[in-house]
Protein backbone atom coordinates (compact mmCIF):
# COMPACT_ATOMS: atom_id res chain seq x y z
CA UNK A 1 0.00 0.00 0.00
CA UNK A 2 0.72 3.92 -1.10
CA UNK A 3 0.22 6.32 1.38
CA UNK A 4 -2.95 8.78 -0.51
CA UNK A 5 -0.87 11.86 -0.50
CA UNK A 6 2.48 10.35 -1.73
CA UNK A 7 0.37 8.78 -4.57
CA UNK A 8 -1.33 11.63 -5.18
CA UNK A 9 2.12 13.47 -5.31
CA UNK A 10 3.59 11.73 -8.37
CA UNK A 11 0.20 11.50 -10.36
CA UNK A 12 0.71 13.18 -13.53
CA UNK A 13 -2.01 15.99 -14.44
CA UNK A 14 -4.47 13.76 -16.24
CA UNK A 15 -4.42 11.23 -13.42
CA UNK A 16 -5.49 14.06 -10.97
CA UNK A 17 -7.89 15.69 -13.22
CA UNK A 18 -9.74 11.80 -13.40
CA UNK A 19 -9.40 11.32 -9.62
CA UNK A 20 -10.99 15.05 -9.48
CA UNK A 21 -13.50 14.17 -11.88
CA UNK A 22 -14.56 11.19 -9.55
CA UNK A 23 -14.42 12.48 -6.56
CA UNK A 24 -16.50 15.12 -7.93
CA UNK A 25 -19.10 12.39 -8.64
CA UNK A 26 -18.51 10.27 -5.62
CA UNK A 27 -17.25 12.24 -2.58
CA UNK A 28 -17.64 9.64 -0.34
CA UNK A 29 -15.62 7.31 -2.77
CA UNK A 30 -12.57 9.65 -1.90
CA UNK A 31 -12.13 8.22 1.92
CA UNK A 32 -12.22 4.70 0.67
CA UNK A 33 -8.98 4.42 -1.87
CA UNK A 34 -6.82 2.78 -1.45
CA UNK A 35 -3.18 3.31 -3.48
CA UNK A 36 -0.52 0.94 -4.52
CA UNK A 37 2.67 1.04 -6.48
CA UNK A 38 3.62 -1.85 -8.09
CA UNK A 39 7.75 -2.68 -7.89
CA UNK A 40 7.35 -3.86 -12.30
CA UNK A 41 4.93 -0.46 -12.72
CA UNK A 42 6.64 1.85 -10.18
CA UNK A 43 5.29 4.76 -12.31
CA UNK A 44 1.81 3.73 -12.50
CA UNK A 45 -0.67 4.00 -9.80
CA UNK A 46 -3.37 2.02 -9.15
CA UNK A 47 -6.26 2.78 -7.20
CA UNK A 48 -8.68 -0.04 -5.32
CA UNK A 49 -12.31 0.56 -3.95
CA UNK A 50 -12.16 -2.86 -2.23
CA UNK A 51 -15.90 -2.63 -1.15
CA UNK A 52 -17.09 -4.32 -4.29
CA UNK A 53 -16.93 -7.80 -3.77
CA UNK A 54 -13.54 -8.50 -5.54
CA UNK A 55 -13.00 -4.79 -6.16
CA UNK A 56 -13.04 -1.83 -8.56
CA UNK A 57 -9.78 -0.13 -9.72
CA UNK A 58 -8.07 2.30 -11.82
CA UNK A 59 -4.52 1.69 -13.19
CA UNK A 60 -3.33 5.89 -14.12
CA UNK A 61 -0.42 4.57 -17.16
CA UNK A 62 1.74 7.66 -16.67
CA UNK A 63 4.25 6.33 -19.70
CA UNK A 64 1.62 5.44 -22.24
CA UNK A 65 -0.78 8.41 -20.55
CA UNK A 66 -3.66 5.64 -20.09
CA UNK A 67 -6.47 5.60 -17.91
CA UNK A 68 -7.60 2.06 -17.20
CA UNK A 69 -10.45 1.11 -14.61
CA UNK A 70 -11.78 -2.50 -14.11
CA UNK A 71 -13.51 -5.06 -12.06
CA UNK A 72 -13.47 -8.53 -11.04
CA UNK A 73 -15.32 -9.41 -14.21
CA UNK A 74 -14.16 -6.62 -17.12
CA UNK A 75 -11.67 -3.81 -17.82
CA UNK A 76 -11.00 -0.71 -20.35
CA UNK A 77 -8.59 1.36 -21.31
CA UNK A 78 -8.89 4.95 -22.52
CA UNK A 79 -6.25 7.07 -23.65
CA UNK A 80 -6.40 9.83 -26.69
CA UNK A 81 -8.18 7.58 -29.05
CA UNK A 82 -11.56 7.79 -27.28
CA UNK A 83 -11.85 12.01 -27.57
CA UNK A 84 -12.61 12.94 -24.53
CA UNK A 85 -10.60 10.31 -22.47
CA UNK A 86 -11.47 11.60 -18.87
CA UNK A 87 -15.07 11.50 -19.64
CA UNK A 88 -15.40 8.37 -20.82
CA UNK A 89 -13.21 6.96 -18.11
CA UNK A 90 -15.10 8.74 -15.38
CA UNK A 91 -18.44 7.27 -16.79
CA UNK A 92 -17.28 3.75 -16.94
CA UNK A 93 -15.92 3.74 -13.44
CA UNK A 94 -19.49 5.82 -12.72
CA UNK A 95 -21.27 2.03 -14.44
CA UNK A 96 -19.10 0.36 -12.28
CA UNK A 97 -19.33 1.71 -9.16
CA UNK A 98 -23.57 1.96 -9.60
CA UNK A 99 -23.91 -1.50 -10.61
CA UNK A 100 -22.21 -2.32 -7.11
CA UNK A 101 -24.47 -0.09 -5.45
CA UNK A 102 -22.18 1.13 -3.54
CA UNK A 103 -21.68 4.36 -3.94
CA UNK A 104 -24.82 6.99 -5.53
CA UNK A 105 -23.30 9.57 -8.20
CA UNK A 106 -23.89 13.06 -6.80
CA UNK A 107 -24.01 14.32 -10.19
CA UNK A 108 -25.72 13.21 -13.15
CA UNK A 109 -23.73 11.01 -15.68
CA UNK A 110 -25.65 12.08 -18.65
CA UNK A 111 -27.86 14.75 -19.87
CA UNK A 112 -31.37 12.98 -20.07
CA UNK A 113 -30.42 12.90 -16.13
CA UNK A 114 -30.44 16.71 -15.33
Amino acid sequence: MEPAELALARTPRFGLSFFEAVWMRFPQAQDEAVYLRWSLQPGDVYCLWDEFGGGVGAQIDSDLEYLIVWNRVESAEFGDWNGDQLETAVQYLSSLFEAASRYTSATPNTEEDR
